[in-house]
């Protein structure tokens, strides 16, 4: 019962929250996204220092915004601290009440494409 509880107040510090949801078998950083008046905060905690998240492309199209992302590591020695960094994506003249991101992650399994990692609905 205690590894239960342990477990749980692990995924509470998480801070799942709402619709946000992460898309099962992405294992690269965490990535979420919050969507308000045609514009999507992407979030992502890097593991440490040194991280950079960069928008590759984008698209609108029913509704929905589809971000492709970049996250990679400088590879400079930084420290070992979890960070998070914002990106801020909207799209002028477009509207969309759901956001999906794709990521392509240094040291994850899918480092050469870009893959499903959150998706939100306002």
């Amino acid at each position: 019962m205690i590894g239960r509880a342990v477990v749980l107040v692990g995924l509470l510090a998480l801070g799942f929250s709402g619709c946000v949801k992460s898309v099962p078998g992405y294992d690269g950083p965490r990535v979420t996204v919050d969507v308000q008046d045609s514009t999507a905060t992407i979030e992502f905690t890097f593991p440490s220092a040194g991280w950079e998240a960069v928008i590759d492309e984008s698209r609108v199209s029913e509704n929905t915004a589809f971000v492709y992302v970049t996250a990679r590591n400088s590879g400079m020695l930084a420290a070992q601290v979890v960070t998070t960094k914002q990106i801020v994506f909207r799209k002028p003249g477009e509207t969309f009440q759901c956001c999906e991101i794709f990521v392509k992650a240094a040291g994850s399994s899918h480092s050469g494409d870009h893959v499903p990692a959150a998706e939100n609905c306002q």
